[in-house]
């Protein structure tokens, strides 16, 4: 599906997952921020009945950037900040590893980071969002800025209770990659140069910016690292970071798998 104004939108669903089954398609989907949606775009959109939108970002992002869902029946909108706390700026918070140098390497760094950040602080938040997701908010819409780290790591956590091998959970992660040309082409002014992007991203290297606008397969690893350290298993991540029991497991993957 093609969005004028909606970056990194796609369905989780059509992976094998759990028993031979498949994660089904329409249930839950994957994007940027809502906040410059078309009319043209909300027509596609409409026959998605998308019936709740869980945004995982802070207050500060949400003011700045509004969801605007103005066709027909606006889908619930759940503000449920991830990894970040509600009134902290995630931009502003990578301030201390540039202090350390510039390169792509510590933008690296910092995104491992972020991953390990919003796998381990914002547990509680995503297994909330799971369980609403169980329980009925579908077809739902997982969103947060770029669509590639919080909701690269939310959806990373769901595919995996569904079942879906780790290997294609790193595919869909790896997906966010094909939408940083046109994320940066839309910060970026005529002649290429940074011009809507936070002042602590706009003055890095043009590479290092690139860096912190993509994924590598590195960052969702450091989350896992976070879940094994923090936690020691990761059946011990879902009972005691997300909260969520067997049967809440149960009810997740009758609704989503077919």
């Amino acid at each position: 599906m093609t969005l004028t104004r909606v970056l990194n939108f796609r369905d989780i669903g059509g992976v094998p997952g759990a028993d031979g089954r498949l994660v089904r398609r329409g249930c839950v989907y994957r994007s940027g921020e809502l906040n410059a949606l078309t009319e043209a775009d909300l027509q596609t959109l409409a026959p998605l009945a998308i019936r709740a939108i869980f945004d995982l970002r802070t207050d500060s992002e949400r003011t700045i950037a509004p969801t605007i869902w103005n066709h027909g029946t606006a889908p619930v909108v759940i503000p449920i900040s991830v990894g970040f706390d509600a009134h902290e700026n995630p931009a502003a918070s990578m301030k201390d590893f540039f202090a350390r140098g510039v390169e792509p390497s510590h933008a690296a760094m910092a995104m491992q980071a972020t991953a390990a950040k919003i796998a381990i602080n914002g547990a509680p938040a995503i297994g909330r969002i799971l369980r609403a997701i169980g329980q009925g908010e579908t077809p739902a819409l997982i969103h947060c800025t770029a669509g590639k780290d919080r909701t690269g790591v939310v959806s990373a956590m769901l595919l995996l209770l569904l079942g879906v091998a780790r290997e294609a959970v790193y595919e869909d992660y790896l997906r966010s990659n094909e939408a940083v040309p046109a994320q940066i082409a839309r910060l970026t002014d005529a002649n290429g140069a940074p011009s809507g992007m936070p002042p602590v991203i706009a003055s890095l290297p043009i590479g290092t910016i690139r860096v912190l606008f993509s994924v590598e397969r590195t960052f969702l690893d450091a989350g896992f690292a976070a879940i094994e350290t923090q936690f020691g298993s990761f059946d011990a991540y879902v009972a005691d970071g997300l909260r969520l029991t067997p049967e809440d497991l149960q009810i997740l993957r009758t609704r989503l798998l077919t």
